[in-house]
């Protein structure tokens, strides 16, 4: 019996992790940057964010920066 509560708790904890994991990525704080599949239909999925310590990925925004750096620095 000590046994199957270990498993469920297990799988308990693996769910929570699953579900942390799928709001991070609907929230755009952590992106899919690569996909490793397996033997046996297995995959993993390598994740980026700021959380992680890389960078978020926001459509348009390194274009609009080097736009305000130009503009600043013609100003300067």
């Amino acid at each position: 019996m000590n046994r199957r509560t270990n498993k469920n708790k297990w799988s308990s904890v693996l769910r929570s992790l699953d579900l942390i994991t799928a709001t991070l990525l609907l929230n755009g704080q952590v992106t899919i940057t690569g996909v490793f599949l397996q033997t046996g239909g297995a995959f993993s999925l390598s994740l980026s964010g700021p959380i992680t310590g890389g960078f978020q990925n926001v459509s348009g925004y390194t274009s609009d920066f080097r736009k305000f750096l130009k503009h600043k620095n013609k100003k300067g």
